[in-house]
């Protein structure tokens, strides 16, 4: 299982992971949570360095996102709407959004 299904299935299941010091960390339902452990912990390695491909790509997808804010003369709220948006992607897909956050300059 490729760690963008694990954390598609962990999405639909209502659990959160995310990157904290190395470690990967889930949150929500409980229940989903006990019921993914063992598979979160088989692909532990996969999973760190997809989520920091994810980060990553999330950080190039703000900084894009802010150029176009200056571009357009966009005020305090709509850059916080930016990149509230950009950060509400879900994790399993921001890593494919890496290529479209270098275009433009």
């Amino acid at each position: 299982m490729s760690a963008a299904t694990l954390i598609r299935q962990a999405n639909d299941a209502g659990v959160s992971l995310r990157l904290e010091d190395g470690v990967v960390k889930a949150s929500g339902n409980r229940e989903s949570v006990v019921a993914m452990v063992d598979q979160l912990r088989e692909h532990k390695g996969e999973l760190i360095q997809f989520l920091t491909d994810a980060h990553e790509s999330t950080a190039a997808l703000i900084e894009a996102a802010m150029r176009a804010c200056d571009h357009h003369g966009d005020g305090k709220v709509a850059r916080e709407q930016m990149r509230a948006d950009c950060q509400g992607t879900p994790p399993h897909l921001r890593k494919d959004l890496k290529p479209f956050a270098g275009e433009g300059g």
